[in-house]
């Protein structure tokens, strides 16, 4: 007897079962967007019976597991890829939260630290590891590992934040102004964006209010600054008369536009930064001005911001064009924090 099949049921018996991969996997990321945990790990599973060498599908399994708080499952699955030797910057992430999970900072700490050696210049280890750190109340450790993820990935932005919002509570003001603005420029319309400008209008208030500028002292004839922070102060002293009138956006503005041109005549080739060329370069493309009330005016004052926005909307616009087509670029290398500070003792995050 001739059995005949027909032309579709044999592309049917034909098509590999792997097709059906990419569908099924668009399906838990749809569960898993809608924190349907338990039909994402239902679906992930269907997907790693397909493609059980997928790290990514494993991962994500993983992931699911955790978010339901099946601690011993989403290990299981992390150990495995540890053991292997097929460790993701996102496998070390996820074994730290999973050991976080389980009340066990110490293990999480660790697999950070182990996940570091394997990709020292991963910003997000180093930002999970602080926050590890702080959650901890061990703030001067939280504060050298962001300040540590600065120096190996500058262009993420998180570590900045993190290190900005902590080094308001310090003795040091200069790597808030620094590191605050570095960060509203990386991530620059977010809830934390108005966050960071407030405490950036407020350290230099603090600054000038402290006297700790008119302590400065100044560069003997040929001598040279010993630091970049010292240059940095040395530089805003100068500009300090500009402050009597108040810190406002528009003193702001005066006082730094002649820091930069001081800056760049005297240490811009001994201390190359990239926050100081940035501004330059605006300064020379007219559009400073707005970026300073961008930056300061909210923080300042919301009525008088609205009413320059008011008068200088096109100021605005050509500033904000010209900050979407040059974005702060942040180059290896440009590292001068040496780590010292201390926390105020009654002013701790």
């Amino acid at each position: 007897m001739v059995v005949l099949c027909s032309p579709f049921r044999h592309a049917v018996s034909q098509s590999p079962a792997a097709d059906r991969v990419p569908a099924l996997y668009a399906t838990a990321q749809r569960f898993m967007s809608a924190g349907d945990y338990a039909n994402a790990i239902i679906v992930l599973q269907q997907v790693i019976q397909q493609d059980p060498t997928n790290q990514l599908y494993q991962e994500d399994l993983a992931t699911a597991y955790l978010m339901r708080k099946d601690y011993p499952r989403a290990e299981a699955i992390i150990n495995s890829l540890l053991k292997n030797k097929s460790a993701s910057v996102r496998t070390y992430q996820l074994a730290a939260e999973i050991a976080e999970g389980q009340q066990d900072d110490k293990k999480a700490i660790r697999l950070l630290n182990e996940g570091i050696r394997q990709f020292p210049h991963e910003g997000a280890l180093y930002h999970q590891l602080g926050l590890l750190y702080f959650n901890e109340e061990n703030y001067k450790p939280a504060l050298q590992s962001w300040i540590k993820g600065i120096q190996m990935a500058p262009s993420y932005a998180n570590n900045y934040y993190q290190a900005a919002r902590t080094y308001y509570y310090t003795d040091d003001m200069v790597w808030t102004l620094l590191y605050g603005e570095i960060f509203i420029n990386l991530e620059s319309f977010t809830l934390r964006t108005a966050e960071i400008k407030g405490i950036l209008f407020d350290t230099y208030k603090r600054l000038f209010a402290s006297g700790i500028l008119s302590r400065v002292p100044l560069p003997l004839p040929g001598s040279r600054p010993a630091s970049f922070r010292e240059a940095f102060l040395q530089t805003l002293a100068k500009q300090a008369a500009v402050a009597d009138a108040g810190i406002t956006p528009e003193t702001l503005t005066m006082l730094r536009i002649r820091f930069i041109l001081d800056w760049e005549n005297l240490f811009a080739d001994d201390y190359p930064f990239a926050l100081f060329d940035y501004q330059a370069e605006m300064i020379r493309a007219g559009v400073f001005e707005a970026y300073n009330q961008w930056l300061f005016g909210p923080a300042a004052d919301a009525a008088a911001f609205r009413e320059w926005m008011n008068l200088h909307s096109q100021d605005m616009q050509k500033f904000l064009i010209y900050h979407q087509q040059h974005p702060l670029q942040l180059p290896a290398g440009e590292y001068y924090n040496d780590g010292r500070f201390r926390f105020q003792t009654d002013n701790q995050p």
